[in-house]
């Protein structure tokens, strides 16, 4: 074995008194310093054995953080002999037992449930008020009167498809940059809560398109961060921690529009804009405190090294995220069709035990079980599998319950079933991102983007081409469809079912790429 010392750089620890934010106490130390340690017998072995990695990786321990962990200089552990070695940066009088920093547990502990609670909060309030806009947009066309509607639907379409479009900007954004994650997710917090008190002052329609059209899709700066941050907090549980998350959507669409309609009639417009703008800035706020990573960024780096992240772009262009990106887009282009039109089909159906609201509102609460559920079993079975039953159960409740529906029963039956499968679909997705991007966190964080900008293609494209195929009456006067829905319910439930086939081609891609 050589005797020759071992030259370590990036290494921070000493004594007991380190810095809070490396997970100790004390006052940080104040330079970047390279210092020497003796090696340590069968040190190499015990690395390669150790789950920790390749050796050199040990020494980057400025990027660890958040509790600590005596170290033991008597048990010839790897970090203890090079720890126990180094001479002290801070008081060469202190004898105490140096310490190091260890990280939280993946899968399970307070602060893995912590995030994942903060993470659903902003979930439930970023997604769950676009799809709550059903009751301000009836407001607003009432408040500003006839030919006012075009502009106030081109308010509710900005605001949901640009929110999913904002992706494409801030994932790169956040990947580059992510020692400023946490200020990019405050200043969208900011601007999305300015959107609902502007609003509140609106004159004009076109108002509503400056603030709530444009200025509220900013919260998906503050979105972005929460998804992408699962892939640290959870491995095993990583498909119940992504259903949980998005069951966030269901849960605020399912209550929020409830929240509205009982502060306009309570309130007024302006009161209720303006105290639903601080209240959702507050709690945003909040959340945010939670959502933090496991893997603290070091702290003393080269002004260089703060503005990228690793990332494997041969991941993009495999066989695996081909597949992925035809069954996120076959999906999308499907999944808002039933949001868009159960109302009108229940209305023009007189049906009125539930009510078109009533029914979007079953939609959206069976999906917060639903994506839980989803993603609980993707961490059990191959996801083709998942994304085979989901799909094509979603394909099934629309083509029958929803195309052969006479009465409120059926559609009931539907909108639950569509809410379980078709809506929950999104639960899934972390281990589509998985399979794609390996544990490549930077890759990771690509490909969401990439399918939430495909899924706002599918929300932009839904209202246009659906209302095109309602002028199609190839099943007018037949049971099938009511009127002239039967092209639309085909449609729907034709392309999750080609969702659900192209899906089974999904798996994990070969090695040697």
């Amino acid at each position: 074995m050589s005797t020759s010392p071992i030259q370590l750089t990036n290494l921070q620890l000493a004594s007991p008194r380190l810095d809070g934010d490396l997970g100790v106490s004390g006052s940080r130390p104040k330079r970047r310093t390279s210092v020497v340690a003796k090696p340590n017998p069968g040190l190499s072995s015990l690395m390669k054995d150790s789950s920790l990695g390749d050796p050199e990786s040990l020494y980057e321990l400025n990027d660890l953080g958040l509790s600590t962990i005596p170290v033991i200089p008597e048990y010839p552990t790897p970090l203890a002999s090079a720890a126990a070695s180094v001479e002290s940066l801070h008081d060469p009088n202190d004898t105490s037992a140096p310490f190091i920093a260890a990280l939280p547990p993946v899968d399970t502990g307070r602060d893995a449930w912590l995030f994942l609670i903060g993470a659903t909060t902003c979930e439930m309030l970023i997604y769950g008020v676009p799809f709550s806009i059903g009751v301000l947009h009836l407001y607003w066309t009432e408040m500003y009167g006839a030919g006012s509607e075009s502009t106030v639907t081109l308010a509710s379409t900005l605001q949901t498809g640009l929110l999913y479009f904002s992706s494409a900007v801030f994932g790169p954004l956040l990947t580059s940059y992510p020692f400023y994650t946490k200020q990019i997710q405050y200043a969208g917090a900011v601007i999305a809560a300015t959107s609902f008190i502007g609003a509140g002052f609106a004159s004009k329609p076109w108002h509503l398109v400056l603030t709530m059209g444009c200025l509220y899709p900013f919260a998906g700066a503050t979105y972005m961060p929460c998804a992408a941050l699962v892939f640290e907090w959870f491995f095993q549980k990583r498909g119940l921690a992504t259903g949980i998350l998005f069951s966030g959507t269901g849960v605020g669409g399912a209550t929020i529009p409830f929240l509205i309609s009982f502060l306009l009639a309570r309130f007024g417009y302006r009161a209720t804009m303006v105290s639903i703008g601080i209240g959702y800035g507050l709690i945003l706020s909040a959340a945010l405190v939670f959502v933090k990573r496991r893997v603290p960024l070091g702290r003393v780096v080269r002004p260089e090294e703060r503005r990228s992240t690793t990332m494997d772009w041969r991941c993009l262009k495999t066989r695996t995220m081909l597949f992925s990106l035809v069954v996120i887009l076959l999906t999308s282009l499907a999944n808002f069709v039933p949001s868009l039109w159960i109302p009108t089909f229940a209305e023009e159906l007189q049906v009125r035990r539930p009510t078109g609201t009533g029914l979007i509102a079953i939609m959206n609460a069976a999906s917060v079980p639903g994506a839980m559920l989803t993603g609980l079993v993707s961490d059990h079975i191959p996801v083709r599998y998942t994304v085979l039953l989901c799909c094509g159960l979603a394909s099934l409740s629309c083509a029958f319950l929803w195309g052969f529906a006479k009465s409120g029963g059926p559609l009931v039956a539907f909108a639950l079933l569509w809410g379980l499968s078709g809506l929950s679909f999104v639960g899934s997705w972390s281990k589509i991102v998985s399979l794609v991007s390996g544990e490549n966190q930077g890759s990771a964080v690509l490909v969401f983007s990439i399918f939430t900008v495909l899924k706002g293609i599918g929300n932009f494209s839904s209202g246009p081409l659906s209302a095109a195929l309602l002028k199609v009456d190839a099943f007018r006067g037949t049971p099938y469809g009511f009127k002239n829905y039967g092209v639309l319910l085909v449609y729907t439930g034709g392309v999750m079912m080609c969702g659900a086939i192209v899906g089974v081609g999904l798996r994990a891609p070969s090695t040697s790429r």
